[in-house]
């Protein structure tokens, strides 16, 4: 949030002091809100189609479309092939160290461990990967979890709304609109293409960490975390704002 003050027209009023730092006295001024300044990333809804509502373009390989919570999801099916959805390479995705939303609905086959977003460009950093394995799901930075592992939270015959946030340096992840846990997460991120369903830490062939199940909805906000305690889950597709 930013503040600004705007003066009102002047008339007798007490001057202006601060009470301990804290407090300014009527002098005049009124204190304005002012909106949070957020920029929409990535906006996808899957819908028969990999189109972005902010223009950016993904490829998909090895997907098919098929119904999901808002008409149709992405599926991905593991194998060499690789299945994936991959953005081009944009400076927007390169989001620093503000503040930002990842949230997307999936459906996992928890038999195995499935990629559900990659930032990084092949190799362990501080770009997030958020992973099910067997069902446990974290966030892994730098070669080790930095939320997590929560075991046995996915069920596999269920859609779950998926959310990392952060704010002010600290990360939140959160299933189903509940938060499992949190940690410090000040470092920056730098990558600029993002991978949905595929591990870009393995080899070009190597499909162990790959998705099993669908996808649908996903959208990255850069400059707010939407998220901050427990919520109700989006029971529609994503507004375009």
């Amino acid at each position: 949030m930013e503040f600004s003050l705007r003066r009102e027209p002047k008339t007798a009023q007490p001057k202006a002091r601060l009470d301990g730092g804290q407090r300014l006295k009527e002098c005049g001024f009124i204190l304005v809100l002012a909106a949070a300044v957020f920029t929409m990333v990535a906006l996808l809804s899957f819908d028969g189609d990999l189109i972005d509502k902010t223009g950016k373009t993904w490829s998909g390989q090895n997907i098919a479309f098929t119904a999901a919570a808002f008409g149709d999801g992405v599926m991905f099916t593991r194998g060499s092939a690789r299945s994936r959805v991959q953005s081009e390479m944009h400076p927007d995705f390169s989001l620093g160290a503000d503040d930002f939303t990842i949230e997307f609905t999936a459906q996992i086959d928890t038999s195995y461990n499935c990629t559900l977003l990659d930032w990084r460009s092949g190799t362990s950093s501080a770009n997030p990967l958020i992973e099910s394995d067997g069902g446990n799901l974290y966030l892994w930075l730098y070669n080790e979890y930095r939320i997590g592992p929560f075991p046995d939270v996915i069920d596999p015959d269920f859609l779950h709304h998926f959310a990392l946030a952060r704010e002010s340096g600290l990360a939140r992840l959160f299933l189903d609109g509940v938060m499992l846990g949190s940690a410090a997460y000040p470092e920056s991120i730098t990558n600029t293409q993002v991978t949905v369903g595929a591990n870009q830490n393995v080899g070009s062939t190597n499909s162990s960490f790959d998705l099993s199940g669908v996808v649908d909805e996903l959208r990255i906000t850069k400059g707010v975390a939407r998220y901050t305690e427990n919520f109700t889950p989006p029971n529609a597709p994503f507004p375009a704002g």
